[in-house]
């Protein structure tokens, strides 16, 4: 029952969130994921749903394919915005390398991970890693290009999503050992997107403002 409500939670918690993006998106012309966790999260998809599809089709194993999904609508998004919503301090004609880069990058660091740990830990690190990617390098676009692509509730549910990960994971889903490393990085998590709500909420104060 526990493990069943801890899935669900992190599930819906993150396709809320994927869908505001999309939802945000296409309504003020922007990308919201970072390029490089775009990647990140197709090559993710690619390799760990195929897995969880072979084992059983679970909840679990939906919500991965309507997060593989949804990762094709933000990659479509990025090349459609990339223009008007790239950060300003880049100059255009870095974009290229840029996504040259950030794609090989992407793609090793996931291959990397998917070969260093055997089943399910590669699974399991890989992903709270690749999350723990997306909340710092969302702060940073948040802080770089401002509230634009964002509301409240993609963060809080952001928050919900990563917590009830961070517990499922945290003892190999619900299994007797407790599991340091996942602790430690769903810590590291917590803390930024905490920066982050309380980084949305001031932005969005002195955006109103003005």
């Amino acid at each position: 029952m526990l493990y069943s409500l801890l899935v669900f939670l992190y599930g819906i918690s993150w396709t809320v969130v994927y869908i505001s993006f999309i939802r945000n998106g296409r309504k003020e012309k922007v990308y919201c994921m970072p390029f490089f966790c775009i990647i990140g999260e197709i090559v993710w998809e690619v390799i760990y749903s195929t897995q969880t599809f072979h084992v059983d089709i679970s909840m679990q194993t939906i919500f991965f394919c309507i997060y593989g999904i949804c990762a094709l609508i933000f990659l479509f998004q990025f090349f459609k915005y990339k223009k008007d919503s790239f950060p300003a301090i880049i100059d255009h004609k870095y974009v290229v390398p840029y996504i040259a880069i950030s794609s090989i990058a992407a793609i090793a660091l996931q291959l990397a991970f998917y070969y260093m740990w055997s089943w399910p830990y590669n699974f399991i690190y890989s992903a709270h890693i690749h999350t723990f990617g997306i909340s710092f390098l969302m702060l940073i676009m948040l802080w770089i290009r401002g509230v634009k692509g964002y509301n409240l509730r993609i963060a809080i549910f952001k928050i919900i999503g990563d917590i009830s990960a961070m517990v499922l994971s945290s003892n190999l889903y619900l299994g007797e050992n407790i599991d340091i490393a996942v602790i430690c990085i769903g810590i590291a998590m917590f803390v930024t997107d905490s920066i982050f709500l309380v980084s949305f909420l001031k932005l969005r104060k002195e955006a109103l403002k003005s």
